[in-house]
Formats: structure tokens, sequence, C-alpha cells
């Protein structure tokens, strides 16, 4: 279990908001109810700092309410729960990024490289999620997927246009970003 506090946290602030108010216990039984985003990333800095050599780390009361990042909302009833909206998330994520979004979408099939060296190509969306899902699930914090260039892209106007590297493919997502 990884035990670094940041890297748990800036997974959750990419995928996830949470419904305020929220109550953490930490492992003295002592709890804290926080009701927004900074009061609860002060409260965990704040236990880390005092606590560095803890083996135990605080947890969520559950039941919470999250708000997923396509808007919707859900009822989480566990660090399970939790664990799998976060796979969730990170496989919407790998999609909007690089396949489909609102500003292109990637001729399909594509090919990409898992963390483990394996090639897959896959010919639509649910092919992507049956072989994301269990490489995600397995490790949450994996590395995202490495893609096989070069992309066709079909932008929202109608423009085809091919993208060779992730240079390219950063300058197309800030174009997309600037023009929202």
């Amino acid at each position: 279990e990884d035990d670094d506090p940041d890297s748990y946290r800036d997974e959750l602030a990419d995928c996830i908001d949470f419904v305020f108010p929220i109550t953490l216990t930490f492992p003295d039984a002592t709890e804290v109810t926080v009701t927004d985003e900074e009061a609860l990333e002060d409260a965990l800095y704040d236990w880390y700092d005092e606590n560095p050599d803890a083996e135990e780390l605080p947890t969520l009361s559950y039941p919470i309410v999250i708000i997923l990042n396509d808007g919707t909302e859900s009822t989480i009833n566990s660090d399970e729960e939790l664990e799998a909206a976060l796979i969730r998330c990170e496989i919407t994520d790998f999609i909007e990024d690089f396949i489909s979004n609102d500003c292109f979408t990637v001729t399909l099939p594509i090919s990409f490289i898992l963390e483990d060296g394996t090639s897959h190509t896959v010919n639509n969306v649910d092919e992507a999620v049956d072989i994301l899902l269990p490489y995600y699930t397995m490790d949450p914090e994996a590395e995202d997927p490495e893609l096989v260039f070069p992309l066709e892209v079909t932008l929202a106007d109608g423009t085809v246009s091919n993208i060779n590297d992730y240079n390219e493919l950063d300058t197309l997502e800030e174009m997309c970003d600037a023009s929202d």
C-alpha cells in the first residue's frame, strides 16, 4: 500500500469531488468533520506532519457522497467502493484524453501498451474498457497506457489530422482547452 498521502489525494482531486461535510476518523479514534476541500487538506496535512511514522492511516467515515468527473453523484459506502469509483474515473479519463471527447475523436482501431509491456489494439470504447478495467483494478495507481502513434483524429469541425507523438497530442489538447 502506498503511504504517500499526496499521490492518493491527487488521484481523488482529478477524478471526484466530495459533497461536504465529510468526517475523517484518525487512528487514535478522534474524528474531525470538514466542510470544504481546504479544511480536508489541512486536516490531513496536519495529521501526517504530527504522525510521520504512523502505520495506520486516517479513514473516511462512510457513507459519503461524491461527484464524479462526469457530474453524476454517487453514494460511497466503503474504501472498496471509493477505489472502484477511482478506477472508473481513470478509464473515463483515458477515453476522454485519447479516444473521444468534445474536441476530437480518434479513428479506431488504436493500440496501446500497458505498464507490463503487453500491447493491445482496440476497435471500440467497450474493448478499451474491457482491457483497462482489470488493469486499473489490479493496480489503481498504474501508469496510463502508452499510445502507439501515429493516430488519426477528426476534430469537432470535421478536420482530419495525424498526431505523431505526445507533443502533438498535448498541442491538440491545449488547442481544445483554449477553445472551451
